[in-house]
């Protein structure tokens, strides 16, 4: 083969090489839409059937309530620009449970709740030591709407927390 066959193949092979990654990098998600987000969490490691079934904006955040097959989770997407959003974290637990994770925003704490439940009305929240001891004299209460993921401020220094989730008829619902 001659330097001329040689080169012109190398010129294709690197157009391919070229083409495949523009390809990639085009249709890789980028968390601007529903679709999109959810295609994230579909990529992730496990075997999860993610669905989104609910989004809440939150400051400049999108956060999820997330259910598969055995898992109901929350989701955390942060803005990377340009309507653009990445997964910063996911937090998930056998299906049916109430969940709760926080997220830091400009200094504040916040905590977010959810159960894939669609009957949840409010959620209450007890801080509680480290001999399991209410360290607040009043239960916070979150109230849901449409099954959306609710939050609350919370402070980390507190210690642990215990939270219950009810109905509209204030009665709680087991897990």
């Amino acid at each position: 083969m001659n330097k001329k066959k040689i080169g012109i193949l190398l010129g294709v092979f690197i157009l391919i090489i070229v083409g495949v990654v523009c390809i990639s990098i085009l249709t890789k998600p980028n968390g601007k839409t529903t679709e999109s987000r959810c295609e994230i969490l579909q990529n992730l490691p496990g075997r999860y059937n993610w669905n989104i079934i609910s989004e809440i904006d939150f400051e400049e955040y999108i956060i999820c309530g997330i259910s598969s097959d055995y898992s109901d989770g929350i989701a955390f997407f942060e803005p990377v620009g340009n309507g653009k959003y990445k997964l910063l974290k996911e937090y998930h637990i056998r299906k049916g449970n109430g969940m709760s994770d926080y997220l830091t925003v400009n200094g504040t704490e916040y905590l977010f709740l959810w159960i894939n439940n669609p009957e949840f009305a409010y959620a209450e929240i007890v801080f509680i030591d480290e001999e399991g001891k209410p360290t607040n004299s009043e239960k916070i209460k979150v109230t849901s709407n449409k099954n959306f993921v609710v939050y609350t401020e919370f402070d980390s220094q507190q210690g642990d927390y215990a939270i219950t989730f009810y109905n509209s008829e204030g009665y709680e619902i087991k897990k």
